[in-house]
């Protein structure tokens, strides 16, 4: 790319970010590179703060009793083996804190002590003395390596999760030392004096459940305790404002990061002594929203930045709301969020028909306008392609690429200009043409990302059976256009007879193409990658993949009929006049 390229790409990127957001990001690289940052100096408290301590631990154990560890993780910590991502490493003494061996987003849960919050966890209904042990000796290993600020151990994302994880511990095994409760201050007034109003969404939200946990467990006693949950607590109140969407759901789009910061919420609101009714009613709203966007199986879409096991279960988080976890049927629309959810018999659709947002922090965002996820009888059929990994990952930019989703690119153009790890440029901009929530349930959506090109997509369904779903470009001379429809490693995928049969074990569905060139099949194919399922971070599964290709002049409709009875299926040219 040529320098003229490169500035072009950046001015395409950063004229949608707010001006505080690089003063931010500015005044944090100048800081580190003066070596500004210091440990603040600070006075422990005598002890945490009982209340606190006694209402974190209840929330712990009736978490732990909804949601119980696997017998076998509990084991590995019980061996120092630690997995994050799908990756077991073990713990050496002393332990590495700045592994090269492994992903950053591994060293994240490393030094966020994500295993504490899993130990916690496990002995939340009868502490065992061996595992506090073991979390106090985890602790006093990182404060003994990690003294000065700066790097990842001190990023205050990993901060945040952290402070909560240690108050998760100290609230279940009731062992906090002086060494410890020091840190703890500590860390907490620096978390206070950067808060990242440079990454701004789900970060701001964690920080600020961090500090509500943090300065409850303090007290009001101390005069960290005092700031930082005042701080906290008008963070939360503002950040909730802006990012939880009338429907409840959160701004960018992801369910996995919207049910981290539903958690983020309900820890927060157990160490106070009355919630305040904001927080009580966005907990309600948001938990509300997962409810409505769950898949059969009781988890979750893996539309933008999502995986599987990278947040609480949802249902556990459901309970924890005390909100209903079977998702409504028939077809409704979240209009706020971009998600509508159309149903045909036993099987379910989910629909990505909004805008990727915010604006101005798009990097969880992907290629997935007017793509869809599909299960059959509690099964999933057809997939978002996920997510597996972030920096560093050489699969990052297939899985937020337009051919990882089941939409539509036109010429090989991607849908957004999506660079580096979390970068995105050039954007695009969808609307929904038309919603009806009948007994014929249609949506039709288009979208700018291929301009001069226009994509329009239809979803209907017909008498409750079956799906059409009908693409049509508009615009100057001839392009090519090619759908792709991903589906599970499981499902089990052949030709017969001019149809493309997708089996289950809970059924079939039965795809009849209309208007096309050509349809290939592809699976786990590595140049250029397609054919691929990641479903949990650190996991690529080959998987049947098909596209579907039509090159002409515009205006063309091409697509496809799914059908859930073979008795339903209709010719092409039925097909075509639907």
């Amino acid at each position: 790319m040529t320098a003229i390229a490169s500035l072009a790409r950046y001015w395409r990127t950063l004229r949608h970010l707010r001006a505080g957001q690089i003063a931010w990001r500015l005044r944090r690289r100048a800081a580190a590179a003066l070596n500004l940052d210091r440990v603040p100096a600070v006075t422990p408290p005598g002890a945490f703060n009982p209340v606190a301590m006694a209402s974190l631990r209840a929330h712990t154990k009736r978490f732990a009793a909804l949601a119980p560890v696997p017998e076998g993780l509990v084991e590995q910590l019980r061996h120092d083996d630690l997995t994050f991502l799908n990756v077991t490493r073990q713990r050496p003494s002393p332990i590495v804190w700045d592994d090269t061996g492994v992903p950053r987003l591994w060293l994240y849960h490393l030094h966020g002590f994500t295993h504490t919050r899993t130990l916690a966890l496990a002995n939340a209904a009868s502490p065992d003395k061996a595992d506090g042990e073991r979390f106090l000796a985890w602790a006093h290993d990182w404060i003994e390596h990690n003294p000065g600020t700066g790097g990842l151990a001190w990023d205050p994302f990993v901060v945040a999760c952290r402070l909560v994880h240690w108050a998760m511990a100290c609230a279940v095994f009731g062992n906090a030392d002086g060494q410890i409760r020091r840190s703890v201050a500590a860390q907490t007034a620096y978390l206070q004096r950067h808060i990242e109003y440079d990454i701004l969404a789900n970060h701001l939200v964690k920080n600020a459940s961090a500090l509500v946990a943090a300065g409850r467990l303090l007290g009001s006693g101390h005069a960290i305790g005092r700031s930082a949950l005042r701080a906290g607590l008008g963070l939360l109140e503002h950040e909730l404002t802006e990012q939880i969407l009338p429907d409840g759901g959160h701004y960018e789009g992801s369910v996995m990061y919207h049910a981290q910061v539903l958690e983020d919420c309900l820890t927060a609101g157990a160490t106070l002594d009355e919630p305040p009714a904001w927080l009580t009613d966005a907990v309600a709203r948001m938990a509300g929203f997962l409810a409505r966007v769950l898949h059969d199986d009781g988890d979750i879409p893996l539309f933008a930045d999502a995986a599987l096991n990278a947040a609480a279960p949802p249902r556990a988080l459901l309970a924890m709301a005390a909100t209903p976890a079977n998702p409504a049927g028939g077809a409704y629309a979240l209009e706020s969020s971009g998600i509508y959810v159309m149903q045909a018999r036993k099987a379910r659709m989910l629909v990505k028909a909004g805008s990727p947002a915010p604006a101005y922090q798009m990097g969880h965002s992907h290629c997935d306008v007017a793509s869809y996820e599909l299960t059959l009888g509690g099964a999933r059929v057809v997939v978002d392609s996920g997510v597996r990994g972030y920096e560093g990952d050489p699969w990052r930019a297939y899985c937020r690429s337009t051919r990882a989703h089941n939409t539509v690119s036109i010429d090989g153009r991607e849908q957004l200009e999506c660079w580096s790890t979390f970068r995105v440029g050039r954007r695009c901009r969808a609307e929904t043409v038309e919603w009806t929530a009948s007994d014929a349930p249609r949506l039709r959506l288009g979208h700018d990302a291929f301009a001069p090109y226009r994509h329009e997509r239809l979803f209907s369904v017909h008498d409750g059976r079956f799906w059409v779903i009908a693409d049509t470009v508009t615009g100057p001379g001839q392009c090519k256009a090619e759908s792709f429809i991903h589906f599970h490693p499981d499902v089990e995928l052949r030709q017969e007879d001019g149809l493309w049969t997708a089996r289950t074990p809970a059924g079939t569905i039965w795809i009849r193409p209309f208007g096309v060139d050509a349809v290939n099949r592809v699976q786990g194919v590595e140049q250029p990658r397609q054919g691929w399922y990641c479903p949990e971070f650190g996991r690529a599964i080959p998987a049947p993949c098909l596209i579907l290709t039509r090159q002409a002049a515009g205006p063309y409709t091409f697509g496809y009929g799914m059908f859930l009875d073979a008795s339903d299926v209709l010719e092409t040219d039925a097909l075509e006049s639907c």
